[in-house]
């Protein structure tokens, strides 16, 4: 850009101009007033910028002021730049050339390497394959020997495929055994419930029959019951969902509870007697281990002892002579029933398995007892195992970890009372239960006892009435209800009463409903169906402790 002036200052705005660039403007060009000129690109080379101007009255000044312009080309436009890219591409070609001349014979050495290596495999390939050709002879004749072990091995696959086939077979025929046996078991009682149900409501039976009708009836339930249990518990055994809870146990206490359950079996039969070693009476031992599945054990093995024994003594307790070497505690069953073949001992803990060799009486019973004892005893860490004699009897041993939770106390045997001698006079029990017919049925057997009953059919119910009443001694608590359920319902009793007694009473009879029952709360827990003694000694035993 380049700015100019006329020195005329009549009325110098009136001024007028005219310039050209010598070698790029072919002719002047106007400017009016403007008293500027720009040029941009100019190639490099000289020029004559030429301007005149003229005054207010258009007298232009007929000689042009000259200005010589000189443009200097950029670097990458000069001779010398030009010649020093030509001087270095002809020398990048020439490192090109020497850079591959070098690699090729770079290229034919290792050639040449590779072709004396190559040379040098062929002769060795030639000696291997001399040495192979050896070789094929010797593998030959290990292929005969092969052929003919191939063929024994063959002959004892198919021999161990005959074997497999025949106990699938025979598993097959175990299952339909056991399937149709199970019919057998579940319809035998039903049809004794059903029957001695129909005979009860004729008004011809006598009383003392009647009595009769109710303890068969009972019986019968209560064989039902443990069929289920087994059914629940060797479904889970199998699909691997059977989990043990270890809690603080009394041995002692366990054994009692045991004695307890098996005392109408016993009074049923003047032939058979169930006792627990003398030592362990005074001698309580205080565990850690499942208080639900330890007694199932020893229930299983007892209740199968008094179904082959029919006269004798069952005798049952523990040894504490492995604690110290082994860190187990050794417990045992023993009766003088009918005792066991060596083959027999053998299948006595497989699945289905009965012992049916007695043609003249039938031994009830599915095949599950034992089996899910066994892999009860193992799910707790110990082993079981059987000795036995024919016509003298059998002995069930059992082992679990010894796990001790603190130090061995005397105490007093208990002294049983029977059920009927209860007074609970001036005590109050609230039964908390939505079903009328269970709440029936308690009512009617509390009631003999002398004790006052208050009626919750909600959980909510029950709360109120426990805010309301200071004078409930004992709450039966169920655990599905309406608006609230028992165990939500024992948590909140807990906020204000921690001390008065609640047993749970439910169709709920799974180990993790007990331990579900505890854990909110409650004392103790019982399923239903309830037997009446079994109820009874229970709540007295909280009424007594309160």
């Amino acid at each position: 850009t380049i700015e100019f002036a006329a020195l005329d200052y009549t009325i110098p705005q009136q001024n007028q101009y005219k310039y050209m660039l010598e070698g790029l403007d072919e002719d002047w060009i106007e400017a009016s007033s403007n008293r500027t000129a720009t040029y941009t690109n100019l190639d490099p080379g000289i020029y004559t910028f030429k301007v005149k101007g003229s005054n207010n009255d258009k007298i232009w000044n007929e000689n042009p002021t000259e200005l010589k312009i000189k443009v200097i080309p950029p670097f990458y436009k000069t001779l010398w730049f030009v010649i020093l890219i030509i001087v270095l591409i002809i020398l990048i070609i020439l490192a090109y050339i020497r850079s591959r001349t070098i690699q090729l014979i770079r290229v034919k050495k290792i050639l040449e390497v590779k072709v004396t290596k190559r040379t040098n495999e062929i002769s060795q390939q030639k000696e291997e394959l001399k040495s192979q050709a050896e070789n094929l002879k010797k593998t030959n004749e290990e292929l005969e020997n092969q052929h003919n072990k191939l063929e024994g091995l063959v002959r004892e696959r198919t021999a161990d495929l005959e074997i497999a086939k025949n106990k699938a077979e025979e598993s097959d025929r175990l299952k339909s055994a056991f399937l149709a046996n199970m019919s057998h078991e579940i319809r035998t009682p039903m049809n004794a419930i059903i029957g001695f149900s129909n005979l009860i409501n004729d008004d011809e039976i006598e009383k003392d029959n009647k009595q009769e009708l109710t303890i068969l009836i009972k019986k019968s339930s209560n064989t039902l019951l443990d069929l289920i249990d087994n059914i629940i518990d060797i479904s889970k055994i199998e699909s691997e969902q059977l989990e043990i809870k270890e809690k603080n146990c009394s041995v002692n206490q366990i054994f009692n509870d045991i004695l307890m359950d098996f005392e109408d079996v016993i009074q049923s039969n003047d032939l058979v007697s169930i006792k627990v070693s003398e030592e362990h009476l005074f001698n309580p031992l205080e565990i850690i281990s499942d208080p639900y599945r330890l007694p199932q054990i020893l229930k299983n093995l007892i209740s199968n002892a008094i179904k082959f024994t029919e006269k004798g003594i069952i005798e049952f307790g523990y040894k504490l002579d492995k604690i110290k070497s082994e860190n187990q505690i050794l417990f045992f069953v023993k009766d003088t029933g009918i005792g066991m073949s060596v083959e027999q001992q053998k299948q006595i803990f497989s699945i289905f398995t009965k012992i049916e060799d007695n043609k003249k009486k039938i031994y009830r019973g599915t095949g599950l007892g034992l089996t899910i004892t066994k892999s009860l005893v193992e799910l707790m860490g110990g082993k079981i195992w059987v000795e036995s004699e024919l016509n003298k009897g059998s002995i069930f041993y059992f082992t679990i970890p010894y796990k001790p939770i603190g130090i061995e106390t005397k105490a007093k045997p208990q002294i049983k009372k029977p059920a009927s001698k209860f007074n609970w006079n001036n005590k109050t029990i609230l039964i908390a239960e939505d079903e009328e017919s269970n709440f029936r049925f308690l009512d009617m057997i509390i009631r003999k006892m002398s004790a006052e009953i208050l009626w919750a059919k909600t959980g909510k119910q029950a709360i109120d009435i426990c805010q309301s009443n200071n004078k409930i001694d004992l709450i039966l608590m169920d655990i599905k209800m309406p608006e609230m359920d028992g165990l939500e319902a024992i948590r909140e009793i807990r906020k204000y009463k921690d001390k008065i007694p609640i047993i749970v009473q439910s169709a709920y009879s799974m180990p993790e409903d007990r331990n579900l029952s505890l854990d909110a709360g409650a004392n103790d827990f019982i399923s239903k169906p309830l037997g009446t003694e079994k109820l009874l000694k229970i709540i007295d035993k909280h009424l007594s402790s309160k």
